[in-house]
């Protein structure tokens, strides 16, 4: 049973349907077609990960208040004049094409200041106010020189793929950079499309690491023209480009393509994360129902990526360096031989290696990322007074009495004032608890 994108080719004839060897999952009698969903256009957003990212990468801070003050702005001119909301409609497409139905509505005359509808005036308040409440909450930026598609590979191996050779190196000649096809539906036409050209920033969510995007080359191929609304990557180089954007591949994930000359890096060739996945474990006599059960069990008491994925940015958001940073880039790759936890992207677990004592830890200079709703009291099953010091030399746990304390105290967190900034400034300000068992 083959699973992956089916794309449309000039050569390939009536129901004909070739498949790659990759793409052969598992044996199967059926023998059918099923279309999850078709390609097509929506605006490309940038959210509290991605802007680090680039800030760090050399985009201006100015760049992302002017592109905010221009959202809010277009907003606010949208609930007013009717041309204005159905230009900003078209503009600002979502991935469910919700936006254009209600452009439609706005061109019917439906906001017209003699005959206003309610439902249609309730419609475009809603769409403002989730709007706002996107970018208050996620910091969703929607750019509109950018695109959020579906990603394909290229079958006639035109386009220039990626060179090892300029990872490293903060300035890259354009000739060097691996390219890229992309030709965008018209939000005004449904029969019109073009394509962009120019350098580009190309990535997919979530991104960690500072090597998740990627600069590229937007090229014009006409072999290619057939393929719209899908952004087309080179099938050579010496490495996937789909596999630098955070280890995704072509089989239905969405990359965004943003080519705005405000959101451009300064540093094209910062070397990407290494995304190779574990070997699987094999069990041995087959699948069974208790090594489901165990697989599940584990899955459901290791599943902490929001919590990393909070950690990293708050960690971002204090280190002068930002995601490139050593902390941040301990959470996604720590280095030897510390090794605090081990990310399996395989099966989207992570394991802690010491996370039998449950500890809560009270942290009044917290980021302004992480909502106070999160600091919970957790009872501490070690006895109160004492003291737990993580090396991160060894990443082995001590436990240390601290002799000004006596008696026996309220506060989960009693003992926990003489811990060095610099040892405890990516765990207990950042991560808040160490997960715990429980019994």
């Amino acid at each position: 049973m083959p699973q992956g994108v089916l794309v449309t080719w000039p050569t390939v004839k009536g129901a004909e349907v070739h498949v790659r060897k990759s793409q052969e999952k598992f044996v199967a009698e059926f023998n059918g077609l099923e279309v999850i969903r078709c390609s097509q256009y929506a605006c490309a957003s940038l959210n509290r990960q991605t802007i680090p990212i680039l800030s760090s990468l050399g985009v201006p801070d100015k760049s992302f208040i002017d592109i905010l003050r221009e959202q809010i702005s277009n907003y606010d001119a949208a609930m007013e004049n009717p041309a204005r909301a159905a230009d900003l409609l078209g503009r600002y497409v979502d991935e469910n094409q919700i936006t254009l139905v209600i452009k439609e509505m706005v061109l019917s005359g439906f906001m017209n200041s003699n005959s206003t509808e309610p439902f249609v005036h309730t419609l475009l308040h809603l769409w403002r106010f989730w709007s706002i409440k996107a970018l208050k909450e996620k910091t969703r930026l929607i750019v509109e020189q950018s695109a959020f598609v579906i990603g394909c590979v290229d079958e006639t191996n035109t386009l220039r793929g990626h060179k090892r050779s300029t990872e490293g190196l903060k300035k890259v000649q354009i000739d060097d950079l691996p390219q890229i096809f992309l030709q965008i539906s018209d939000p005004n036409s449904e029969t019109k499309f073009r394509v962009v050209t120019g350098v580009c920033v190309v990535g997919r969510n979530p991104s960690l690491h500072p090597g998740d995007i990627r600069v590229v080359e937007a090229v014009d191929v006409p072999v290619l023209r057939h393929l719209k609304n899908v952004v087309v990557f080179p099938l050579s180089g010496d490495r996937d480009v789909p596999g630098m954007c955070s280890g995704g591949d072509l089989d239905g994930d969405d990359f965004f393509v943003i080519w705005d000359k405000r959101l451009i890096p300064t540093e094209w060739g910062y070397a990407p994360m290494d995304y190779t996945p574990p070997k699987p474990r094999e069990e041995k006599g087959g699948v069974t129902e208790a090594g489901l059960m165990a697989f599940f069990t584990d899955f459901m008491k290791n599943n902490t990526l929001p919590l990393i994925a909070h950690a990293h940015m708050a960690a971002a958001d204090l280190e002068v360096g930002g995601p490139k940073s050593r902390k941040c880039k301990s959470f996604l790759c720590p280095p030897p031989p510390f090794k605090a936890w081990e990310l399996r992207r395989s099966s989207g677990i992570v394991v802690w290696p010491d996370s039998n004592l449950g500890v809560m830890t009270q942290v009044w200079n917290l980021p302004s990322c992480i909502p106070w709703r999160w600091i919970t009291s957790r009872q501490v099953s070690q006895p109160l007074g004492t003291r737990r010091d993580m090396n991160l030399d060894t990443g082995h746990t001590l436990w240390k009495r601290d002799p000004k304390i006596q008696g026996t105290q309220t506060r989960p967190w009693a003992g926990y004032t003489t811990w060095s900034r610099r040892k405890t400034l990516m765990w207990w300000k950042a991560t808040i608890f160490l997960l715990t068992r429980e019994s």
